[in-house]
């Protein structure tokens, strides 16, 4: 038994001397959590910041797509307006054909007037030639009252439709009037 006394006295300096590694270690790990919980803080701190950071890019990305949606509105909008122009341009270039098609127009009943004006005048000319020929003066020629009375009949009463002279009444008017201005009788 001496041996076991003797190793019972010794055992709590070997429990002392066996336990020094378990608590360097267990003590090694209380370190090691405490920094790890250091770090997994940092990390979620990092972690919440990155968050922060990408809900912020969202929102500009949002708002970057709702201004390129209003930017899409707008170049709609101008190509609207860019139709709408093209119309109105193409209006103008009809409503333009079309005055210059009436101009030219405008332009042939005025050369129809004008050779029936020069017609005219080539006839007065043929008349003065035919009075002065027949010894006569034109300038004491009075031809538009008689030519009124020739052309402009009087208006028919609104009771009889019939006009007012007939047909060969007229005619022989008219053979008077130009045998009286032709120095026939």
């Amino acid at each position: 038994m001496l041996f076991g006394k003797k190793d019972r006295a010794n055992a709590p300096a070997q429990e002392k001397k066996s336990l020094y590694p378990v608590l360097h270690v267990a003590g090694s790990l209380k370190e090691y959590q405490q920094e790890l919980v250091k770090k997994e803080v940092a990390s979620l701190w990092e972690l919440s910041r990155v968050g922060a950071s990408f809900s912020s890019v969202l929102r500009e990305g949002d708002q970057f797509q709702s201004k390129l949606q209003d930017l899409g509105e707008s170049f709609s909008s101008i190509n609207d307006t860019a139709g709408q122009f093209g119309q109105v341009r193409e209006e103008i270039t009809q409503s333009v054909d079309q005055a210059r098609d009436r101009m030219s127009e405008l332009g042939q009943v005025s050369a129809q007037v004008q050779q029936s004006y020069d017609s005219m005048a080539e006839t007065f000319a043929q008349l003065e030639e035919a009075i002065r020929q027949s010894g006569g003066d034109p300038a004491n020629v009075q031809v538009s009252r008689q030519v009124s009375q020739v052309v402009l009949p009087p208006d028919p009463p609104e009771e009889d439709p019939k006009p007012p002279y007939p047909a060969k009444e007229a005619a022989q008017q008219e053979k008077g009037f130009l045998s009286r201005l032709f120095g026939g009788n």
